[in-house]
């Protein structure tokens, strides 16, 4: 288990080297031993042709907050399975943010929510599992 001085530094170099996070504008906003909160903006090439954010791209903002809030601990992991319920549309321009929170942490998984929203507003709700790996978090780059 890491330290939240530790989870910090862990959560910088993730966010350093993640290209999907990086492509998509998501900003690591806060980061601590199991908890994540990062951002990002609705831009023009998100949005789907209902004019509202196409929902992968809210899933992509949730699983990545899920992620870094399990990675946090220091130890590696996978999405194991992953729930989304869509609450009200994201617009083009909105931030979104999504806050993970730890539920649960055994020595073979761990379970977290994802709050999506756009300021008061929620966006989504997201539950997922990780598959924690008997290993550190990669240093590669």
């Amino acid at each position: 288990m890491s330290s939240d001085a530790e989870a910090v530094r862990i959560l910088a170099a993730l966010t350093e080297r993640n290209g999907v996070g990086r492509d998509l504008g998501i900003e690591l906003e806060e980061g601590r031993a199991g908890f994540s909160r990062l951002s990002m903006v609705v831009l023009d090439r998100m949005v789907g042709g209902h004019g509202i954010c196409q929902g992968g791209y809210i899933f992509t903002l949730a699983d990545i907050a899920g992620a870094y809030a399990c990675l946090s601990r220091g130890g590696a992991c996978l999405t194991q399975t992953a729930h989304i319920t869509y609450v009200s549309p994201a617009q083009r321009g909105e931030r979104l943010v999504g806050e993970a929170i730890e539920l649960s942490r055994t020595r073979r998984s761990a379970t977290y929510d994802v709050r999506v929203s756009a300021g008061d507003r929620l966006v989504a709700l997201f539950r997922g599992q990780w598959r924690l790996l008997d290993a550190p978090v990669s240093p590669r780059s």
